[in-house]
Parts: structure tokens; sequence; C-alpha cells
């Protein structure tokens, strides 16, 4: 997650939320990160660090979450920035056997939860109910995180 995208929002509570409910999932075979790693080496070197990476050794899949906080009138543009930042790593994945998935999911500062957020999450396999918790915990982090962010500001500006 880019410092100028909200980096704010690393470690905040809609991750845990999101883990959580991907480590009961019976196809996962762990989870590596949320922002602290890297990529698993077992399938690529690589100095890219997405914000979240679920691998299953023994199914060959991996895949790469990936969160941005833009304006909510930039979401599109962020969107596909991440997909093309993350595409070579995917082809690579797939060069080497392994099935790789990309999902970049946005919150806007303002705390608008993007639909791409709530795909992953319904890939994945949440139900209703975990989706509506996970992205109302997102859409707190990110106004939290703005409201934090402009706090700060105003204290240097006095």
């Amino acid at each position: 997650m880019d410092e100028s995208e909200g980096s704010f929002l690393s470690g905040f509570v809609f991750y845990e939320e999101m883990i959580s409910g991907c480590a009961s999932r019976e196809n996962v075979g762990r989870i590596l990160n949320y922002g602290k790693g890297g990529f698993p080496r077992e399938i690529l070197i690589t100095t890219l660090r997405p914000d979240i990476v679920i691998w299953s050794e023994a199914g060959k899949e991996v895949i790469i979450g990936e969160l941005t906080v833009p304006w909510e009138d930039n979401i599109d543009e962020a969107h596909e920035r991440k997909l093309t930042k993350y595409s070579e790593l995917r082809a690579e994945c797939k060069d080497r056997g392994c099935k790789a998935s990309c999902y970049p999911f946005e919150v806007g500062r303002r705390g608008f939860v993007a639909h791409s957020l709530q795909k992953w999450l319904r890939d994945l396999g949440f139900n209703r109910r975990e989706l509506k918790s996970v992205s109302r915990a997102a859409s707190e982090a990110a106004e939290s995180g703005s409201s934090w962010v402009w706090s700060k500001y105003i204290q240097r500006s006095r």
C-alpha cells in the first residue's frame, strides 16, 4: 500500500476480520502476511509486497489482496493502477505452475466501500453477515484514519 494512498489503515481491525474469515476456510493453506511480510519465496522472489497474500501450497494457488484508500472520485483509477502493478507478478506465478489471482480493493477516504472489496470477500466465500461486518469495519477505519490525518494537519497549521 502506497503511503500516499492511506497507509494509516494497515493493521486496523477490518484486516483482522478479513484474516480470521479467511483462516476458517478449508481451501486456504496459509495466510502469509497482511502488509508485514513478503511474497512466498517458494513461488517467486520479488520485491513487491502485497497487503494480503493467501497461499495454498497443496493447491498451488496464491491470492493477492491489495488495499488502496483513494479519494472516492479516484477509485477506478486506483483499481486499474493496482491491477497493472501486479499483472507481471501474476504472469510469473502462472509460468511457474501456480494459479494466481489479484484482487485490488478500495475503500474511499471518506468511508465509501467499493464493490471490489465486496467481490473479493464473496469470492473467498464470506457470507452476507461477514461481508457486511467487514465492509462496515473498513468504512469506519477509513473515516477514522482520515479524521486522524486531518487532525494532524490542523495541529501543524497552528
